[in-house]
């Protein structure tokens, strides 16, 4: 059931410490997301534009698949 379920990728710069504190090691704060199907629907559209509202920066973009594989090679080469 892909289409009940938004892809998205999010490019934050945190650590837990040992008192349960999240603690944000930088400014990064952004948020990549999308339709499965590639798809811009109204529900993406919702969604940015309450991200908008906030500090987070925030992009709907139709190849959501695409950008959650390249998150995930990027991240698979570094390890």
């Amino acid at each position: 059931m892909p289409w009940r379920v938004l892809g998205g990728v999010a490019k934050i710069a945190a650590t837990l410490t040992p008192d349960g504190t999240i603690k944000h090691l930088n400014d990064w704060r952004y948020i990549t997301f999308g339709e499965q199907d590639g798809e811009v629907s109204p529900r993406v559209l919702q969604l940015k534009e309450a991200f908008d509202k906030t500090s987070v920066v925030a992009s709907a973009v139709p190849n959501i698949m695409q950008v959650m594989w390249e998150s995930f090679i990027c991240r698979r080469s570094r390890e």
